[in-house]
């Protein structure tokens, strides 16, 4: 399953292809027609073959696009499939000036109008991410006005004397000693609250800790925010076949978001593989968080059999590992 099908008018295939080269440099899979589409191809099957194993549409927009008519069934298609936008399968992106009216004129849009190709390649790849766009450190105060005198006035009065140097720099070696002895856990903890994630989402919740678990994988609790009575560590050091397996039961086949909150304050992006009933369905790439006591989401589309299925986060050789994983909510598509 590719994690995404580029849908353009031909006008726009310049546009098509830069977008498709930065996904794909960033780890992403997708279908481009101009790439894919190879010559003997049946046109119709293998359109129908894409949109159906395609995780998210990504239609580039212009004018050229909205008057073509052979590109309403390819953004028709995602729209069916999540009228609400609520999983983000059709995504939106503004190359050119033109006239929104319709459906497209409420999605939220990725506009790369007039932007350099860093902004652009910035405002891409932070667009197709689900996560929330809260800034990691706190933004600073608007309203603080500059003062207009840039020096401090000399007092016209008398003098005081200057304190020694010494004395000063002992307070401070000793105010340093003290700082650095107060650096414990609960200290850290205060200056650094979690966040964990949110439980307010309808929908089953199934604990990491709770939850099958092979290979390297163990039972934590060192990093705190965590759900229920721990989270699952043991991807970093743990050797391939590192897994954590949610069994989920459902009334009825169809569509099932399963969203998996974790840790990851390695620095970079991590990934799993994730298998449904023992078969890969993706590699899912997991963001990192300034800290380990950060917790966030990363949502995934799955279509599951009525019945008992197997959800397994799993650490293959290809696969860097480094998480810890907390909880799963799965929810129905409708």
């Amino acid at each position: 399953m590719r994690n995404f099908f580029i849908s353009y008018n031909k006008a726009d295939k310049e546009w098509a292809e830069w977008i498709a080269w930065q996904l794909e440099e960033a780890g992403y899979t997708t279908t481009l027609q101009d790439w894919d589409f190879r010559p003997a191809d049946n046109f119709a099957i293998k359109m129908n073959e894409t949109l159906r194993d395609s995780e998210r549409v990504i239609a580039v927009l212009s004018q050229s696009y909205l008057n073509a008519q052979f590109t309403h069934p390819e953004w028709a298609v995602a729209f069916r499939q999540d009228p609400t936008g609520s999983a983000g399968i059709l995504l939106p992106i503004l190359v050119a000036e033109c006239d929104l009216k319709g459906l497209f004129s409420s999605i939220v849009h990725i506009n790369l109008i007039g932007k350099d190709e860093a902004q652009a390649k910035r405002m891409l790849l932070d667009g197709v991410v689900r996560d929330r766009a809260k800034p990691l450190t706190k933004p600073d105060f608007p309203g603080t006005v500059a003062r207009s005198v840039t020096e401090y006035p000399t007092f016209p009065g008398p003098r005081t004397k200057k304190l020694p140097i010494l004395p000063i720099v002992i307070g401070l070696l000793l105010g340093f000693a003290l700082v650095t002895s107060l650096w414990s856990r609960p200290f850290r903890m205060w200056l650094e609250p979690p966040r964990p994630c949110s439980k307010t989402a309808p929908g089953d919740y199934y604990e990491a800790e709770g939850a099958e678990l092979s290979g390297d994988a163990s039972k934590d609790t060192e990093h705190a925010g965590f759900s229920g009575d721990g989270y699952v560590s043991g991807y970093g050091h743990g050797s391939a076949g590192t897994m954590t397996t949610f069994w989920v039961y459902v009334e009825k086949e169809g569509l099932y978001q399963a969203e998996l909150c974790y840790g990851n304050g390695t620095g970079s992006t991590k990934t799993l593989s994730l298998l449904l009933d023992g078969s890969l369905v993706k590699q899912t790439r997991l963001r990192h968080a300034a800290r380990w006591n950060l917790w966030t989401t990363q949502p995934e589309l799955l279509t599951l059999h009525a019945g008992r299925n197997a959800i397994s986060y799993v650490k293959t050789a290809n696969d860097n590992g480094q998480v810890n994983l907390d909880f799963m909510l799965l929810a129905p598509q409708q």
